[in-house]
């Protein structure tokens, strides 16, 4: 009987024993599988979270603004001129009585120079690259830019521009031994000039040389024709060579030429 219950007490000890193994190695405590369960869920969100939400102090990038430029029409830094309305003449002077060296048109511009005394006429630089200046009048341009630098200046003194002469006849024959009769050779030209202007000329041959002067007034742009007649002092064959010579306001001269045959 007490060897009955000795062994009784020994087979329930090793159950219990049994027991508390299996439950520590098999069973973890419910808090640790939670706690990992969180861990778990926490991690596996971080990734989503970053890929769709910006940081909360990070700084909005903004797109740069659209910068639209004024229009606007820039003051020209000297002073031009521009037809008011129909093409302009410009001429060698301030006035009328010169000629029209150049002719402005309409929507062209050309930079001023000068003005008249009356500032009535604006000394301009012909455009397109010719190096030369002519007169417009006020009346007929518009005008741009600051004007308080600009010089006044007289008129320039107009120009002989053309001088023309021709002789007739232009040939004689006085026949044997130049017994003639002698003819008087009539010389004809003309004179052109560019404004108002006093020209002095006379007519020098080559038989007899200088010949009186004479003078002719202009008003205005233009041609005037002149006369001489001419009979030589001695009459001898060959060709000979007369002037009309211009010494006002500038020298220069046309030639013709006659011929006297003996035969």
């Amino acid at each position: 009987m007490k060897n009955h219950t000795l062994l009784t007490i020994v087979v329930i000890a090793s159950l219990m024993l049994a027991c508390d193994f299996v439950t520590t190695v098999t069973t973890p405590p419910t808090p640790i599988v939670i706690v990992v369960t969180q861990l778990v869920a926490v991690a596996t969100s971080l990734p989503q979270q970053a890929a769709t939400e910006a940081p909360p102090s990070a700084t909005p990038v903004q797109a740069p603004a659209t910068v639209t430029p004024e229009l606007y029409t820039p003051t020209p830094s000297f002073p031009m001129v521009t037809p008011l309305k129909d093409p302009v003449n410009c001429r060698f002077g301030p006035s009328v009585n010169f000629e029209q060296v150049f002719a402005l048109a309409v929507g062209a511009s050309a930079q001023i120079t000068a003005k008249s005394a009356d500032s009535g006429w604006w000394q301009v630089q012909v455009p397109n690259g010719y190096d030369q200046n002519c007169w417009v009048a006020n009346s007929v341009i518009v005008i741009t830019g600051d004007l308080s630098g600009i010089p006044t200046l007289p008129a320039p003194t107009a120009l002989v521009t053309d001088a023309k002469l021709q002789v007739k006849p232009d040939s004689t024959n006085l026949g044997p031994g130049c017994a003639g009769p002698f003819p008087t050779f009539s010389l004809k030209g003309s004179i052109s000039v560019n404004g108002p202007l006093e020209v002095t000329w006379h007519i020098e041959t080559e038989q007899d040389g200088h010949q009186p002067d004479h003078t002719i007034h202009f008003s205005k742009f233009g041609s005037q024709d002149i006369s001489f007649d001419y009979t030589p002092s001695s009459w001898k064959k060959g060709n000979f060579w007369v002037h009309l010579v211009i010494t006002s306001p500038k020298s220069m001269y046309s030639e013709a030429t006659y011929q006297i045959k003996c035969q």
